[in-house]
């Protein structure tokens, strides 16, 4: 996973399936949610490759971030299902290879 190439399309994002089990459930439980759109994933990206680098290989004309892009951090936001269901990333693919 050190190729800015691969999953570019998606900005490098990846969810476990038992954080996106817990959203769902979540959802299911939450008083009044309604019909929203949430998007849900990782807080790190699936790369070997910092997230800032990974913006210069790809997309070196973007050069303002809204965050400072300081190590792997998720380039897609789910701030919006953590506020409405109280839900957080819990399972980390470099945690799980010992990559931390």
């Amino acid at each position: 996973m050190h190729n800015p190439e691969e999953r570019e399309r998606i900005l490098w994002s990846y969810i476990d399936t038992r954080d996106a089990a817990e959203a769902c459930r979540l959802a299911i439980e939450a008083e009044g949610l309604g019909s929203v759109a949430l998007n849900l994933g990782s807080d790190e990206t699936s790369m070997d490759v910092p997230s800032r680098e990974l913006m210069a290989a790809r997309y070196p004309e973007v050069t303002e971030f809204r965050a400072p892009l300081e190590g792997y951090e998720a380039l897609l936001n789910s701030e919006k299902a953590m506020k409405l269901l109280g839900w957080k990333p819990k399972y980390r693919w470099r945690e799980q290879l010992g990559k931390s």
